[in-house]
């Protein structure tokens, strides 16, 4: 660590499953470049209270720095930074370097660009995440289907809230069966894993998938055993969602589909950078172009958005 001041990262967990781990993960970078402890500022917010309990995360993230014992009035007349909205690569650098006794309120910020996790990958993949292991002993679910084997591919189907909530995001859609079709046509697999959410699994794109592929619905109100199911796939189809992009990263997938749709387009959209550009396993699929199985090499890419 670079720094050796005193301060405190409070982190607010918001919103979703996916996006609390970017939340993590970033507070996690900070503390090791900082030093500083972080408090978990609303332990009762559903995200939060499952990682925890899980021990997903651990309890607590204590202090690196050398400076330890410091009382939270020790803090209370050092400057706050309040990281809120869109945080970009160059506010991070210049937030560690700073090096100043310091609070950190970070609220409402995803951070979802792959350029900040890049250089710890190896941290967030082997040290900063502890995700359980299921078997038949543990799981009603893999008792039944059994884990993925070898050529078996597991697909998301992201459909949930943005599917069912009377505005929908203009931005942020689900993929179409069309994407879903052209990638398991174009790949060779046994069996087809869909991970589909319980008040979903009745949808029409579902019943497509099942009757055109002969696919295995899972279905949890225990969201990390599918979670799992992906982590443990060494083929992954994604849909556009930060659950999905996490449990494909964190997987040891040899072939991960990815789509370029809406927001998780790199092209149209300036909220979310997470192209994965540092690994051959990643498929691009630009789904408004009709062009399939691309290579990040490949990619038109916008210099402006990347």
């Amino acid at each position: 660590i670079g720094c050796k001041e005193s301060g405190v990262i409070k982190l607010v967990y918001n919103n979703r499953f996916g996006n609390n781990l970017f939340q993590y993960a970033l507070a996690r970078i900070l503390n090791m470049e900082l030093g500083f402890r972080v408090n978990f500022e609303n332990p009762e917010h559903p995200g939060c209270a499952e990682l925890r309990e899980l021990n997903i995360v651990p309890t607590e993230v204590p202090s690196r720095s050398i400076v330890t014992k410091y009382s939270d009035t020790s803090l209370n007349n050092v400057p706050n930074k309040t990281v809120r909205g869109r945080f970009s690569k160059r506010e991070l650098c210049n937030l560690i370097q700073t090096c100043q006794p310091m609070t950190v309120n970070y609220d409402m910020t995803y951070a979802r660009d792959y350029n900040f996790y890049r250089p710890y990958k190896k941290f967030i993949r082997c040290h900063w995440f502890n995700f359980p292991s299921f078997n038949a002993s543990n799981s009603d679910t893999v008792q039944i289907l059994g884990p993925p084997q070898e050529n078996d591919v597991v697909v998301h189907v992201r459909l949930g809230d943005i599917e069912f909530t009377p505005v929908k995001h203009a931005k942020h859609r689900p993929a179409s069966f069309a994407y879903y079709e052209t990638v398991l046509r174009g790949i060779e697999f046994s069996r087809v894993f869909l991970i589909v959410e319980p008040n979903s699994v009745n949808h029409s794109l579902v019943s497509q998938l099942v009757e055109t592929f002969n696919a295995t619905v899972v279905s949890n109100r225990e969201r990390l055993v599918d979670f799992w199911y992906m982590m443990q796939a060494k083929k992954v189809v994604m849909s556009p969602s930060s659950f999905s992009w996490w449990a494909a990263f964190l997987s040891e997938a040899i072939e991960i589909h990815y789509p370029l749709i809406g927001s998780y387009h790199h092209r149209f959209s300036k909220e979310l950078r997470l192209l994965v550009n540092d690994e051959s396993r990643y498929v691009y699929h630009d789904i408004k172009a009709n062009n399939f199985f691309l290579k990040f090499s490949q990619l038109r890419m916008n210099r402006k958005v990347w």
